[in-house]
Order: structure tokens, then sequence, then C-alpha cells
């Protein structure tokens, strides 16, 4: 029994490298795939005509000699054959019928094409072995599936020939590769042949279908079994099979053996026991299955055999992996007591900063303000206190960063305008010297963005100074908003040497706000960012409530979206109005 074997195709340059990906491969053509010898091809076409005679099939076998040699050696066998010898080609094709036939001739077309394929970089013996692995589990799930046992055989045999092609098709790829293809899961070989070969087993099966003539339910199930859940019977065994193979080829490995069970469960409601003993049938199976298909395998190690000797490897490394295990519960106990000591020092910390913010002494100062750390520790700052002038100063900044080095520079920045603040004469003043200070020890980048600003009671204006922070908000009631604009001076701690411009707005019968980006940029619970308009539909909704009540509904309504509390939140208000 002859085969015809096709050339083949050009490859690219990069097909020797393990990274080449499939836009670099040649899609594939008819003339790339192996044909049957021409008299197995005209039984499988003639299978596959509804109107063929018997007679004229079997004088088909009886023309072709190996073919005939082959098919009553087959057909004579143990594991494929009858009760009684049957010695003419007439009464094996009457007595097989047009599907086992075709079955059988499919069986023989397998294996004289890849006994005839030029492999030398493939492990043609282990790809036999695992398609008879994975045709005799077809087998012994098909009663319980409720399909023909001959059927579920051929395309078990049939479901990875595509790889066999494959390898033909792409000689660069290296033999480790192709054992690495093996060995994988069967979950994941797919993939693999798709990055190795630009296209996969199954379709290339899909091209071989309408070659061979296979028949439709056949090549449906042969190229759908990959599915997340196939609808076909046949298709959810031939899933079930690779499984059960696997465990074989992955020498017994627990994580086979595992998805073996899972899968036969799964697809088609096989549990224990019934499930362990179809797996630990299958060596016997192939054993002989080979003899009767004359495709020599090497010795099948049985199930339990596989498994003692895992359990020999563990055995030898268990001294290792008790070793191993003390030094993990050592180290572990170790990540807990760090993790304790910094979660003491990360309070003490917590503590220190929030000790820097303002503590309201006083009923008549007419700041209110509030802070929420996104993490631990806060990189947004605000405060406010008595200067020496008589009028009231106030700030809030927001440090680039979070974490503890944001909070070290939060304090320092919160203490340099407080100290500066009572000794400098202008706000332009003590924001140049802090900017300077900052500039000078400035690490990794770190700034600080901020504005700063002095409440005149008795002119009833407020002084701004704004470095790099978004500017604060005007609200009058019947006005709305108005966007108080500030300068364009960048943030402190970037540039020494700038000078800071202050700007004088009167505050009759308006409020003040002041906000770090952690609001303007908070999102709602659909995603959209809140924005200006956001704050001030906020604003407005809370206008009518005490300025801490104010404050604390605005506040809660942005810290309360688990989607936009990504960043520190603070926010200010300055209403000299609600002391009246």
């Amino acid at each position: 029994m002859t085969v015809n074997i096709v050339t083949r195709r050009p490859l690219s340059k990069d097909m020797g490298s393990p990274s080449f990906i499939s836009g670099d491969i040649p899609p594939l053509r008819p003339a790339d795939l192996p044909r049957p010898p021409a008299g197995a091809l005209a039984v499988l076409r003639a299978c596959a005509d509804e109107s063929a005679e018997l007679s004229d099939i079997a004088a088909l076998v009886a023309a072709d000699p190996a073919l005939t040699a082959d098919l009553l050696q087959v057909v004579n066998s143990a594991y494929f054959g009858f009760a009684t010898d049957i010695g003419s080609v007439d009464r094996a094709v009457t007595l097989l019928g047009l599907s086992a036939l075709r079955n059988r001739i499919l069986c023989l077309t397998v294996r004289t094409v890849t006994g005839a394929l030029d492999l030398p970089h493939f492990d043609r013996e282990g790809f036999v072995e695992d398609a008879l692995r994975r045709a005799c589990a077809a087998r012994l799930l098909a009663p319980g599936a409720g399909i023909d046992a001959d059927d579920a055989f051929t395309a078990g045999l049939l479901q990875d020939l595509g790889l066999l092609v494959l390898a033909f098709l792409h000689p660069l790829v290296t033999r480790a590769q192709w054992d690495g293809l093996r060995a994988a899961p069967p979950d994941a070989r797919r993939t693999l042949e798709q990055a190795l070969c630009g296209d996969t087993h199954d379709g290339v099966l899909g091209a071989l279908a309408a070659l061979w003539s296979l028949p439709e339910t056949l090549a449906d199930a042969i190229t759908s079994h990959h599915g997340e859940a196939p609808d076909a019977a046949l298709a959810r065994v031939l899933a079930a099979a690779d499984w059960i193979a696997a465990v074989y080829t992955r020498d017994g490995d627990p994580a086979a053996l595992a998805g073996a069970h899972s899968h036969l469960a799964d697809l088609l409601g096989i549990a224990e026991p019934a499930a362990s003993e179809i797996i630990a049938a299958v060596p016997t199976q192939v054993a002989a299955a080979a003899s009767g298909l004359g495709m020599p395998v090497p010795v099948q190690a049985e199930l339990a055999a596989l498994g003692e000797r895992l359990n020999a490897c563990l055995a030898s490394e268990n001294i290792t992996f008790q070793e191993m295990n003390w030094q993990l519960e050592r180290t572990l106990a170790e990540r807990d007591a760090l993790a304790a000591r910094l979660s003491r020092e990360l309070e003490i910390a917590r503590e220190i900063q929030c000790s820097l913010l303002p503590h309201r002494v006083r009923a008549d100062l007419p700041i209110w303000g509030r802070n929420v750390a996104a993490h631990e520790l806060s990189g947004d700052f605000y405060d406010y206190f008595d200067g020496a002038d008589g009028r009231v100063l106030f700030n809030l900044g927001d440090v680039a960063g979070k974490g503890l080095t944001a909070a070290l520079l939060m304090a320092k920045t919160c203490s340099l305008f407080r100290c500066l603040g009572r000794r400098l004469d202008t706000l332009a003043e003590v924001m140049a010297v802090i900017n300077d200070e900052l500039a000078e020890t400035a690490i990794r980048g770190m700034f600080v963005t901020m504005i700063a600003g002095a409440w005149d009671a008795r002119s009833r204006e407020v002084e701004i100074v704004c470095a790099g922070h978004p500017p604060p908000l005007l609200w009058r009631d019947g006005e709305g908003i108005a966007l108080v604009q500030g300068s364009d001076t960048p943030p402190l701690g970037i540039v020494p040497g700038i000078t800071f411009t202050a700007h004088k707005l009167s505050l009759e019968q308006a409020s003040l706000y002041l906000y770090s980006d952690g609001i303007s940029e908070a999102r709602d619970a659909d995603g959209a960012e809140l924005g200006l308009r956001g704050l001030a539909r906020l604003i407005a909704r809370a206008s009518r409530l005490p300025p801490a009540s104010r404050i604390d509904s605005i506040v809660d309504a942005i810290a309360g979206t688990t989607a936009s509390h990504r960043d520190d939140i603070t926010l200010a208000v300055l209403d000299p109005c609600a002391l009246h």
C-alpha cells in the first residue's frame, strides 16, 4: 500500500526561530495536504456515494493487492475482527458494511500516511502512541455516550492527525518544540500550535475532510472537539479522550489526571469509580489496537505503575520538601512580624499626620475643612490659623505621589507654612521661601501644588496665592459658580527663585471652596469623572446646610463611591456669612 506525498510548501526564513508567529507563515493550501493511496481513496469515495453497491466496493478493494492484504489482516485481528476467520474481500465487505469498512480504510490510511511522511525532526513513534491512546479511550467512552465504538475509535485516531501534517510542513520547527507540544495539556496545545505553525491540527483536519471523503458527522466532531462546550456526543467523547491520553503522555501527572476526571464528569457525566476504570483500561486497549493495525508502540505503562513511580519520586524528595516547608514557615512568620511592626509604625505616622491638621478651637473662625486619605497616609493637607497681623491664614495642598514619602513632604510643607506665615509680611514671600526650601531638598522629582490665602475680617477680602493648584471656586446664591483664576505659577519645589503674585477677592455674600484633585478627578459609579460641574452640583445640593455639614455631605458623596476613591480627598470652605 503506497501513499502520495506532496512537496513541502515554501517556508518563511523566520520559521526556524521559536518566536516566529503565524503572520510570517503562508496559508495552508490543498496541495500541501497528504493524500490517501489511490486504492484507499477510491474506496472512501465509493463509501460516501449512497448509490454504490457493496459488490462494486469489494471490487475496488480487490483491485489493490496491498489494500486487500491490509484489510484482511485487520478484520481478522483480535481487536477489530470477527469470531471466525474471513478469507475473502467480498465476505469482509459484506460483514463490515459501508460504515465499518470506511472506518477500517481510514485507520489503514492513517497508518500508511504516518509511516510514509519524512519526519526526521518529529517524534513519530510518540505521535502514534498518543493517537492510539485517544482512539482507544474514545472507543471505551462510546457506549456510555450512545455512539458507535468503531466511529469513536476512527475519530480518535484522526483527531490529531493534523499535527503530523504540520510537522511535515514545518521541518524547521525543532524537535524540542514538537516535544513541548506533546507534553502540553490539551487546553494549551492548540494555542502553541498556532504560535509555532500558524495553523492548528483541527484546522488542518478541516481541510483534509473533503480530500479524504470523511463523513460530515466525523469531520464536524474532529474539528470541533476543542470548543468550550461541544454539542455533538462524538465531539465530547473526543475532548474527554484527549485528556485521558494526556494522563499517560504526561506520565501520570496529577494535574492531567485531575483534568481527565473533571472533563469526564463535565462532558459525559462519568464520575468515580467508572472514570478511573476507563482511564486504567487504556494501556491494554492500546497494545491490542497497535497489534491489530500493525502500528508498533512501546510497552504500555499501567496507570498504577505511573502512580507508584510518582510516589517514589515524591518520597526521594520528601526531605528536601520538608526543609523547604520549614524555611517557608519561618519566612512567613518573619513576614507577619514585619507586617505587624510596619502596621504599628504606620498607625503612629497616621496619628502624627492627623495632629498636623487644624483642630477647631474657636467658634468665630470662618473656615472648615476635611481630609480623607485614600490609603493609610495622606499626601493632601489643609490648615488655618491666626496670623500676626490679625488676618486668618489658610492653605490647601497636594503632594505628588502617595505613601510615606508624600506624607513626610506634606508634614514639612505644612509646618513651613505655619512657621513662615507668622513671621513674614506677605503670602507671596511665604510661598517663595517654601518653594526655595523644597526645591533645594527635593528628592525623586517630588513637588507640591498648593493654594494659600489670608482672610481679613475687617475688609471682608481674601488674598489668594496659587502654586500649580486647581483654582478655588467662588459660590454666590443665585449666581452659581465662578471660577477664580489663579496664576500660571508652577508647583512648589520644582524651580527655585520664583516670584509669586497674590490676588484679592471680595467675599460679600459669598463663600470660597478649596479642593484637591482627588475631588475634581473623582469618578462616579459609572466611571465618569466628576469634574467642576459635578462638584458644583454637590455644592448646590448642600448649600443650605451649615458649613461643617456641607463639607461632610460633599466629601461623603465622593468617598462613598468605590470607583472614585482612588486618591486623597480634601475639601475646605471659607464662609464668613455662616458666622452671622
